[in-house]
């Protein structure tokens, strides 16, 4: 028991490293940012090592420094695990840095109304026509 016990303290002890929690193990959630909860959160789902990573708006309820180290967080695990995630987001701009392929559903009833794959190098350049124009095209798929 003591032995599966270590294992998961390293396990741990590596998802609080990976998600810059380190030094705030005995904090109680009260006196966590939001950042630092949303943290908290991805690093408990990726604990149980899912086969998909299922996010709705992950980055919404955060101030635009926060969310976007979040997001560089959530591309390096999934650069270094090769984990599917699947995310929900209304940010055009933001689907466009992180997905490879994006689903637009319509609206009421819900359907697939178009699929996009996104053909960016990374790590990705928010500055460049290529990526302007795809923001133009998701832009034009969701009015």
């Amino acid at each position: 028991m003591a032995k599966v016990k270590n294992i998961l303290i390293k396990k741990l002890e590596k998802r609080i490293i990976q998600m810059g929690l380190d030094g705030f193990e005995n904090k109680h959630p009260k006196e966590l940012s939001g950042g630092m909860k949303q943290r908290v959160g991805i690093a408990r789902a990726l604990s149980v090592k899912p086969d998909i990573l299922l996010l709705d708006e992950p980055f919404s309820a955060l101030d635009t420094f926060t969310a976007e180290k979040l997001r560089q967080d959530l591309l390096n695990i999934w650069h270094d695990s090769k984990l599917t995630i699947v995310m929900v987001s209304h940010l055009v701009e933001e689907t466009v840095e992180l997905a490879n392929r994006v689903i637009v559903f319509s609206s009421k009833p819900g359907r697939v109304e178009k699929e996009l794959e996104i053909k960016l190098s990374r790590p990705r350049n928010k500055r460049s026509t290529e990526f302007f124009k795809y923001v133009d095209v998701l832009s034009d798929l969701v009015q």
